[in-house]
């Protein structure tokens, strides 16, 4: 006769393995999804999500799909373009606030601190996208940005 530890064991076992097949699962799940995304992201689609979405409401044909897509990487290159300007015409206000919070700031700081300040500052100049260096995708912050 099996005593009741024994059992106790097997199912503990039991679980953690089907949990182990199932997180295995979704990771391989997860890591497909990220495949297709990038794919799609090479092929100049930037939102893969909206084509995935319209392909599973619409039940759109290869053909469709393909001819979505199309018009989905154009309209993004336009947007960005037309974003762009708009920063660039429109950004004044903005600029103009956030060189005074940054004034400000530096003007409460001793002369070593302000030297350290300008240095964690730059990247985040270059980055603002009401002026400066231009359009650039953000990374996860690091440390000594602001």
């Amino acid at each position: 006769m099996v005593s009741v530890r024994a059992k106790g064991a097997a199912v503990l076992v039991a679980v953690f393995a089907l949990g182990g097949v199932a997180g295995g699962a979704g990771t391989f799940a997860w890591l497909r999804r990220d495949e297709a995304a990038s794919a799609e992201e090479e092929h100049g689609l930037r939102n893969p999500r909206r084509l995935r979405a319209l392909e599973r409401s619409l039940d759109l044909t290869a053909s469709q799909r393909e001819q979505v897509r199309a018009i989905l990487a154009q309209g993004g290159e336009q947007r960005r373009h037309l974003a762009q300007e708009m920063f660039e015409r429109c950004g004044d206000g903005l600029r103009v606030h956030h060189e005074g919070v940054t004034a400000q700031i530096r003007a409460l700081l001793t002369p070593e601190q302000q030297t350290r300040f300008d240095t964690i500052a730059a990247p985040q100049r270059d980055r603002f996208p009401f002026g400066g260096g231009g359009r650039r995708r953000r990374g996860p912050r690091e440390s000594g940005r602001f």
